[in-house]
């Protein structure tokens, strides 16, 4: 799911009402000195939450990434860094055995 508003947020495993709650926490933890903008926010949190999960679907096409290593035709990986919001496994599911001994730090 894809949250143009709140792309941070958007996975292939997004889940809204999770994300709302963890929005509105993040808020009302940096709001907590301030008890007028915080009273304001919880009147309104409802829409903006709202508003900034409005979301998108695409169809896309995915690729293991062996697939895209040997397309590239990529022999040594020095650092992998997998940000892959909720999708982290998946991508790792994706990995050949031969291609984790493209590195020492991937065996």
């Amino acid at each position: 799911m894809f949250y143009p508003n709140s792309y941070g947020m958007s996975s292939f495993y997004a889940n809204g009402e999770e994300e709302k709650s963890v929005l509105k926490a993040i808020v009302l933890n940096q709001l907590q000195n301030n008890l007028k903008s915080r009273e304001n926010l919880i009147q309104y949190s409802g829409e903006l939450l709202e508003e900034r999960f409005k979301s998108q679907f695409f169809t896309c096409q995915l690729r293991t990434l062996s697939d895209v290593l040997g397309e590239q035709n990529v022999e040594r990986i020095d650092l992998l860094k997998i940000d892959a919001y909720k999708s982290e496994l998946d991508v790792i599911k994706g990995i050949k055995h031969e291609d984790w001994k493209k590195s020492s730090r991937l065996s």
